[in-house]
């Protein structure tokens, strides 16, 4: 691709996805791509109690992510998304950022480390906000399989005042099939 040439694909996905204790959830998403920016439009039927737990309501969001390369051992990311409230929701709005490192840097090409900062907040259930730290380290085991180890740091602040936070941490295996 040439410095001057943009690339964009525009893309309808309609799914139906299932949520514990309610009936099949109908989604429609609309997702843009140019280069390492993706935007994402995101609706679903009106199967969603309200805020005050009177009424059902639908659910609209929408987010970006955007994908950098910083030469060819590091690589960056920032993703923001918001939904509307009118039905209950734990969080609003999510901001991330982070940072990837390639492992050509210490001999182990198709390894990665990585680490990334997040804030959640304005939703209006019972979190007030969620700030999250996250560092993961992934291994390429074959052209099929990685794993990968992670450990994140959480700190919620609450709508009642309380404040719990707590480390979590977790192994994640990825396996392609062709």
């Amino acid at each position: 691709m040439d410095a001057g040439e943009l690339r964009w694909s525009c893309e309808l996905a309609r799914t139906t996805m299932a949520i514990p204790s309610t009936l099949p959830v109908s989604r429609s998403a609309i997702i843009w791509k140019m280069n390492g920016v993706r935007a994402i439009l995101v609706g679903a039927d009106d199967r969603f109690v309200s805020s005050d737990g009177d009424r059902l309501e639908s659910r609209i969001s929408w987010g970006v992510s955007v994908d950098q390369e910083f030469g060819d051992r590091v690589g960056g990311f920032l993703r923001f998304s918001w939904q509307q409230d009118d039905a209950e929701g734990l969080y609003g709005a999510h901001y991330s950022a982070g940072i990837e490192i390639k492992g050509q840097s210490w001999g182990r090409e198709h390894d990665r480390i990585g680490i990334g900062l997040a804030n959640l907040e304005g939703g209006n259930s019972i979190a007030k906000r969620t700030r999250t730290f996250e560092a993961y380290y992934r291994v390429l085991i074959t052209n099929n399989l990685e794993i990968t180890g992670d450990v994140q740091y959480m700190n919620d602040k609450n709508r009642q005042g309380s404040s719990p936070s707590g480390w979590v941490f977790g192994v994640r295996t990825t396996l392609g099939l062709w």
